[in-house]
């Protein structure tokens, strides 16, 4: 059993109803970018998890969360969504080693895993986690623009970048698997710009038909 399982026996005890669970889980995403790792968690400090890594929160003071994360959903369907990711207000020298090295961010992965906490206890440096997701990212832009904190003039930076799950591409070997979003942006390649032909591949998934 896993580092995660055990803990997550100890932290759930004798516990027989829900709101005598005193575990959470928090979202961590690796944005595995040769030369420029990038890890993050949805919280504040730094994490030390059980697998030697630190993750850099990434909610300030005042509970404002600078890394925008949108839903994940089951992909096993066919859709094969589209997901757009940003991380606001990155520091200067990650701003400019990705913006310079973007070339190498179309194709890398985006690895989500699971953080497992007690609630009430602080950071601890052995924090378990689990594998959850893994996208493949695409379409990288940059962002850089000047505040106003307080009295002073900052400039702030940021990276959007747009995500897909393990269904892309499928459509694109022999025996292939189409599936909405792929064949639009392969007809957008083609220069047609509204083929609707796999908008019912989804709706037919896990369907039972029986021909007269």
């Amino acid at each position: 059993m896993s580092l995660f399982n055990d803990r997550l026996e100890e932290y759930l005890g004798d516990a027989e109803d829900r709101g005598d669970i005193r575990a959470i889980v928090r979202r961590c995403w690796f944005y595995d970018i040769p030369g420029i790792p990038i890890r993050m968690w949805r919280g504040q400090g730094k994490l030390h998890t059980s697998d030697g890594n630190v993750w850099l929160g990434t909610i300030d003071a005042n509970g404002k969360d600078y890394h925008k994360t949108p839903r994940i959903a089951d992909g096993r369907d066919g859709t094969s969504l589209s997901y757009q990711f940003t991380l606001g207000y990155v520091d200067k020298a990650t701003y400019e080693g990705v913006k310079v090295d973007q070339d190498l961010i179309s194709g890398a992965s985006l690895i989500c895993y699971n953080a497992l906490f007690r609630i009430g206890d602080g950071l601890r440096p052995d924090t378990p986690i689990e594998f959850s997701k893994e996208l493949t990212l695409f379409s990288p832009q940059f962002d850089e623009k000047l505040e106003l904190s307080g009295t002073s003039i900052v400039r702030r930076y940021s990276i959007s970048v747009r995500a897909k799950d393990g269904n892309f591409g499928r459509s694109e070997i022999p025996g292939r698997t189409y599936t909405d979003t792929m064949q639009k942006d392969y007809a957008r390649s083609l220069g047609v710009e509204n083929d609707r032909g796999c908008e019912f591949v989804a709706r037919l998934a896990n369907r039972t038909y029986i021909v007269p």
